[in-house]
């Protein structure tokens, strides 16, 4: 008995093993990934493969809401570069960080501009499932505020770059590497 032929594309393959191979592209090969057919779409919006984004650090505000929303409610790693002309480009960062770093578990910020309130109030945030950060700033800063309001029970990794407290920081007690 002859079997025809079928040529087993890689539409073909099972979604588990389409989201293994995905997960070891870039973000933006992940969108051009949801755009080949719909079988590829399915598994280039699965939450799983938003929740990581840190090979994409010059994000628009824009693009890193509409991401971070992808992923909800997984938790997020995140590296941001935040390059500004103006000190007031800052704020669209600030608005959204101060409403995803609950969702936060690895922060990498880079803030190349001056600092601003806005950006104090994201990171005064209380931080319940954050383990490693990385906050550093282009100009000295002095926080005068608990940063991440002094809740961070996860935390075991701080880096601050150019960064001081005006402040007890009880956050601090946790962390196992400063």
């Amino acid at each position: 008995m002859s079997h025809p032929h079928r040529n087993a594309g890689i539409d073909g393959l099972p979604l588990e093993i389409l989201l293994e191979i995905a997960k070891y592209t870039s973000l933006q090969d992940r969108v051009r990934f949801a755009q080949v057919s719909r079988t590829f779409r399915g598994v280039g919006l699965a939450p799983l493969l938003w929740a990581d984004l840190r090979s994409w650090p010059n994000m628009r505000p824009f693009t890193m809401a509409h991401l971070l929303g992808r992923v909800l409610p997984s938790l997020v790693h995140l590296r941001l570069r935040i390059e500004c002309t103006c000190n007031e480009d800052v704020v669209p960062y600030a608005a959204i960080l101060y409403r995803f770093l609950p969702r936060i578990k690895d922060l990498y910020l880079e803030v190349r501009c001056d600092w601003s309130w806005q950006m104090d109030c994201a990171l005064r945030q209380s931080a319940p499932v954050l383990k490693s950060a990385h906050i550093q700033s282009a100009t000295d800063v002095e926080f005068d505020f608990q940063i991440f309001g002094g809740v961070a029970p996860m935390l075991e990794t701080l880096w601050l770059d150019a960064i001081t407290f005006d402040v007890p920081q009880p956050v601090l007690d946790t962390v196992r590497n400063f």
